[in-house]
């Protein structure tokens, strides 16, 4: 097919490989374990996924009791719970 372009897309990231899995999560809380500071947007960048889904996580994470967000959006800190 001339005048056609091939597109290849990774298929996966060095975190977070499996979309929506127990990966991104684990990944998510080794990242506040080494950095209780970390914001969503550095989460995001750090393992290669939209913050929209960084946010999902972190929202699941909090209904579970796993993690806490404690002080401001911007100054405050994560808090692993279990």
């Amino acid at each position: 097919m001339e005048g056609t372009a091939k597109i290849c897309y990774p298929t996966s990231t060095p975190y977070a490989s499996s979309k929506g899995g127990q990966k991104t999560k684990d990944s998510i809380l080794s990242l506040i374990a080494s950095d209780p500071f970390v914001t969503t947007n550095e989460m995001s960048k750090r393992l290669e996924i939209n913050r929209s889904a960084i946010s999902k996580h972190i929202k699941k994470l909090k209904e579970d009791h796993i993690i806490e967000r404690i002080g401001p959006d911007k100054g405050g800190k994560w808090l692993i719970k279990k």
